[in-house]
Formats: C-alpha cells, sequence, structure tokens
C-alpha cells in the first residue's frame, strides 16, 4: 500500500475519531425534527409533539408558554392565538426548536343545506336523497311525518302524486343549518305492451317437416311429424 494512503487513513480515522469524541463530551447531536400533528393547529386543539432524536426518552419540552414536559412524545393545546417557539432539549447543547402558529378558534357557521334531487320522480318508485353540503356528521330528513336520523342518504317511496316538501338538517363540528326543498312526485305510467306478430318470435324455415299451427290466441304450437 502507497505510504501516502495509508498516512491518509490514518490521519481521517483520528479526525472521525476526534469528532465523535467531542460530541460525546460536550453532549451535542446531530440536529433531529420535530413533527407536530395538526398541522395548522387552533386555538384550543390537542397538539402532538414527536421527537425524532436518537434519545427519544431523555427529551425535555418546553411548548414557549411557560409549560414543559418530559418524554418522546407530548401534547399540549393553546389558548391564544399567537407564534409560539417549541423546544425539544437532550442536553444543553443538543436541541431542536419549532415554530408553531396557532390559528383563531373556529366559530360555528350556519349554512344552507345542498341536495340532490332526481328528477322526474313518481309513485312507486324508491328514490334516493343525498346531501352534499360538506363537514356535516350528522343528517335529519324528513317528508311530513317520514323521518330518517343520522345518514347522509335518505330513500323513501311516495304512494300518491303531488307535491312534497323535503327538510334537511345538518349538524357538524363547525356547521349547522336547516333548509327545504320542494318536490313534485308525477303518477306513475304503467307500462303497455305492443301486441307483437308471429314472425317476431320465429323466422319461418323452410322444413318440410315442421307445421305450424296459429291458435285464436296467437299461441304456437309446433308439431313434429
Amino acid at each position: 500500500m502507497d505510504k501516502r494512503v495509508f498516512l491518509a487513513a490514518i490521519i481521517i480515522i483520528l479526525i472521525a475519531g476526534s469528532i465523535i469524541g467531542y460530541n460525546i463530551i460536550s453532549g451535542s447531536c446531530d440536529p433531529f425534527e420535530i413533527q407536530m400533528e395538526p398541522s395548522n393547529p387552533r386555538v384550543g386543539d390537542i397538539i402532538k409533539f414527536t421527537s425524532l432524536s436518537d434519545d427519544p426518552d431523555e427529551i425535555t419540552w418546553d411548548f414557549g408558554d411557560g409549560q414543559k414536559t418530559n418524554g418522546a412524545e407530548a401534547t399540549h393545546k393553546y389558548d391564544a392565538e399567537r407564534k409560539y417557539v417549541v423546544s425539544a432539549t437532550v442536553s444543553e447543547n443538543c436541541f431542536s426548536i419549532k415554530e408553531v402558529y396557532i390559528l383563531p378558534k373556529r366559530e360555528m357557521t350556519t349554512v344552507n343545506p345542498v341536495v340532490t334531487i332526481p328528477s322526474g320522480m313518481r309513485t312507486g318508485e324508491f328514490i334516493t336523497f343525498r346531501d352534499m353540503t360538506g363537514e356535516a356528521s350528522a343528517w335529519t330528513w324528513k317528508i311530513i311525518e317520514s323521518g330518517a336520523l343520522g345518514k347522509k342518504t335518505f330513500s323513501t317511496t311516495f304512494d300518491k302524486p303531488g307535491k312534497y316538501t323535503l327538510v334537511l338538517t345538518v349538524l357538524g363540528e363547525f356547521i349547522s343549518g336547516t333548509d327545504t326543498f320542494e318536490l313534485n312526485v308525477s303518477k306513475a305510467v304503467l307500462a303497455t305492451g305492443k301486441r307483437r306478430k308471429l314472425k317476431d318470435y320465429l323466422p319461418l324455415p323452410k322444413l318440410k317437416f315442421l307445421k305450424m299451427i296459429l291458435l285464436a290466441k296467437d299461441d304456437l304450437i309446433l308439431c313434429l311429424t
């Protein structure tokens, strides 16, 4: 082996050992990440912080509002809308920080429900209505005396033609609202069958041993001889 290559290898090993030794003695460490869920927290939300340090059990958390705790993971909630600096510390020279922006608490909003209503509704048909409001987690449907609780869709049938009123109430974590929808239900049209001729059912084959006899009610009898 070339002496210069050997000396270079020795120097690299000595430098690496010196860095590792310094980190051990000084208590420094490689930068580590702090994860946060949810990513856009609001006032009152419970936030989960997770350290990706190599020594997660030794973490001391400072949430920037005077509150502290220990452990690899921590949960916290803020009471005011502003920026906070969260720190996760392993030792004096081994720590990481993360800026947290707390958004204002979301207030309840009144909305008008949005419903898909099928066209051409007729009596006797099974009709389904679907809520398209968004963010709703609870529903109350009502048509006259009929009602359905807790479903995003509502299905029913109508016995008589006429005008009906559909009432929908939606409720979510931050929304609520009630609206009415007018429905026009037509009388069902009975299907009428067209009288079909014999040739529609059976092409006339040219077989000399096949005899066909047409009876009074257009019944077909095949006789083989």
